[in-house]
């Protein structure tokens, strides 16, 4: 997803009206947190590398780590998370700036579902490349 959609798209999902932040700057604040607190949560497979020259955000294993995503800068700028994971970064965003506990209860519970289904729909590939005992997600919400 591109950055001005991304953006679009918290706007629209930002029901309860909440303060949302006005520059790119600050949006690339927020998404970067966004992005780092999700790929603690669970093992984004486009940010797999073994690549140990790139900041790493965390190690798998002792082979493998989750490189340190990239905020996007200009709209045309990609999120930098696999897809099926850009609905979990933007509401933990949502969380972030909620003040209501009924939004915080909602955003966070569409974010651990957006993990889960995201998990569901690569867990064969992440058997495959032998990281389903690295799995992190929240079993309980």
């Amino acid at each position: 997803m591109k950055f001005s959609d991304f953006k679009t798209l918290a706007k629209i999902r930002n029901r309860g009206g909440l303060s949302l932040p006005s520059t790119d700057s600050e949006w690339g604040i927020i998404i970067q947190d966004s992005l780092e607190a999700i790929s603690e949560e669970v093992i984004p497979i486009d940010l797999l590398t073994q690549d140990t020259t790139q900041a790493a955000l965390r190690f798998i294993n002792s082979r493998d780590l989750i490189r340190k995503p990239v905020a996007p800068i200009h709209d045309n700028d990609k999120i930098d998370i696999d897809e099926g994971l850009v609905k979990a970064v933007l509401y933990h965003l949502l969380t972030m700036y909620s003040n209501d506990q009924l939004d915080l209860i909602k955003f966070t519970e569409r974010k651990d579902d957006s993990i889960n289904t995201y998990i569901w729909n690569n867990h064969i590939l992440l058997e495959q490349l032998g990281l389903t005992k690295w799995l992190r997600y929240k079993a309980t919400h």
